[in-house]
């Protein structure tokens, strides 16, 4: 559903300081592009879904109803990141399967989104396959549409590492697909 920028920052003004108004508007604009983020780190439906669920727990109580909408998405994403990677850092995570790719495909298919389309051509799949510091940078700079100075940001390394693990990310995702190419 598109809403205008002047509608959404009314809409945020008009909400106390961690209003329902305001979480309400959050989860409707942001759930699903969270969730994906966290998919992207966690390999995980259930585990992506306690994770957004936490942060937008988090947001209620300390997101700023005057803060500008590019910089409260930002702040979300930011805040998912580094969720994300505090649970694969947790002893639970180093003892559970980091990967269900068949329940993963079939959450995908559920959502019927820009992902899912993308998972009928292998990508997606390639995509998840990649170690998580190269993978983070293709699914923030192209399913994110983060800017590479965004990504900079988010993961709090330099600009220049950011254009490096893109670039790496590309090369082995070139190889893999590239390689599934010449078997068939």
């Amino acid at each position: 559903m598109f809403h205008s920028k002047l509608a959404i920052d009314a809409k945020m003004k008009s909400a106390e300081r961690g209003g329902d108004a305001l979480i309400e508007h959050l989860i409707s604009e942001y759930q699903s592009e969270l969730l994906h983020l966290a998919m992207s780190y966690l390999n995980d439906y259930q585990l992506a879904q306690d994770c957004v669920q936490e942060i937008f727990v988090t947001a209620y109580h300390k997101v700023d109803p005057d803060k500008d909408q590019s910089a409260l998405r930002k702040w979300l994403k930011v805040c998912t990141v580094n969720r994300c990677k505090s649970m694969l850092r947790s002893a639970f995570w180093r003892r559970i399967v980091l990967w269900e790719h068949d329940r993963m495909k079939s959450v995908l298919a559920a959502t019927k989104d820009e992902y899912s389309k993308l998972d009928d051509t292998g990508v997606l799949d390639k995509v998840m396959r990649l170690p998580v510091k190269y993978r983070e940078m293709i699914v923030l700079h192209y399913y994110q549409d983060m800017t590479l100075q965004d990504i900079s940001a988010v993961l709090k390394i330099s600009h220049e590492a950011v254009k490096s693990r893109l670039r790496r990310a590309k090369e082995q995702l070139k190889v893999m697909l590239e390689g599934e190419d010449g078997h068939e």
